[in-house]
């Protein structure tokens, strides 16, 4: 079977006026994400990302960092949800939910996150949000299709939490509300692997930080 690798982006710039943009620790994850592929013979046959600046940025520190020169193709279905505006929408709907993403802690803003996340499952933010849950699912199902009937080896996509949280709820099975409680535990350039076919797809491993993982790298694993 054919294999399809999906890493979540390198740590982005939280807090920032701009999100969308890999902080020095998250280049340094995605490069040496990209060493370990090189120290284990790892190649690609493909490489592909969502739209996002934080994608693209992720795929060449990866790239850089195992030396290969690789074209990038995009595909929308790996984007995330717009988290920004569902936070707005919810906390119009929920005043309550503010506080949580008022305060500065990564802890708080998680749980509002969780709680925003919910809502737009339950079509509760629906006609506001920018796309409805099954939107969202759609587009996710979509770049899952466009893998598997590429004929590729090996394709290595860089995407984010929500749509790879999503793609393993597909892939695994379970309730929808499932994506949301994977989208949660997912790390910053945690890799998903999984072996393909043109009918369907099988989970191998999840969320794994190998290339972080020795006595130097425990600041280096992060959710945001």
């Amino acid at each position: 079977m054919a294999e399809l690798y999906v890493v979540r982006h390198g740590q982005a710039s939280f807090g920032a006026e701009d999100y969308d943009q890999l902080s020095t620790l998250g280049e340094q994850q995605a490069l040496l994400l990209g060493q370990y592929f090189a120290e284990r013979d790892i190649h690609f046959d493909r490489v592909m990302t969502g739209t996002l600046k934080r994608h693209h940025q992720t795929a060449q520190a990866i790239i850089e960092g195992a030396g290969w020169a690789a074209p990038v193709a995009e595909h929308p279905g790996f984007d995330e949800y717009d988290f920004k505006t569902l936070v707005a929408v919810a906390c119009r709907l929920q005043p309550q939910l503010s506080a949580w993403f008022d305060s500065c802690d990564k802890k708080s803003f998680y749980k509002g996150m969780r709680a925003a996340l919910f809502l737009w499952l339950e079509g509760r933010l629906d006609g506001a949000a920018p796309e409805r849950w099954n939107d969202f699912k759609a587009r996710v199902c979509g770049a899952l299709t466009e893998v598997r009937q590429s004929g590729a080896g090996r394709t290595l996509a860089i995407s984010s939490g929500g749509a790879m949280g999503l793609a393993t709820q597909q892939i695994v099975g379970g309730p929808d509300h499932l994506a949301i409680d994977l989208n949660m535990q997912l790390f910053n350039t945690g890799v998903c692997r999984y072996f393909y076919n043109r009918e369907r797809i099988r989970l191998a491993t999840f969320n794994g930080t190998p290339h972080l993982e020795h006595p130097a790298g425990t600041d280096l694993i992060t959710y945001a």
